[in-house]
């Protein structure tokens, strides 16, 4: 199965630090929010924004329990990103078995993203 790839987003998500606490404490028992924010010390209205661009992307889903409490769990099994010169190359792989891949090229003169293509 293959999913679409928010290409910089996705790189962007994966290498900020509250995202990546976020993704590892969610990684094996679904969390809620007062928790997430409590155990990782990050910002009530940080861990919530991050949240909402985790699941837009595919990384975290909220699983809803019968106490209206709304948990949340990884959906990342694995990130490998490859860096070189001015060139990223980036592999998800989901653990609903989806997989997305990018290359990302940048202009270090310009100092932007010029071209992207989806594998």
């Amino acid at each position: 199965m293959e999913r679409k790839s928010a290409s910089f987003e996705l790189a962007q998500l994966a290498l900020d630090e509250d995202s990546c606490k976020i993704l590892a404490y969610t990684y094996h028992n679904p969390r809620c929010v007062k928790d997430i924010c409590g155990d990782l010390k990050i910002p009530q209205v940080k861990a919530y924004r991050r949240i909402r661009e985790l699941e837009e992307l595919g990384l975290i889903k909220s699983v809803d329990t019968a106490a209206r409490k709304r948990l949340y769990t990884s959906n990342i099994e694995r990130i490998q990103m490859t860096l070189n010169e001015a060139h990223i190359s980036m592999t998800a792989e989901y653990k609903d078995g989806a997989k997305s891949s990018f290359d990302l090229k940048f202009d270090t003169e310009a100092g932007n993203a010029v071209e992207c293509a989806t594998r």
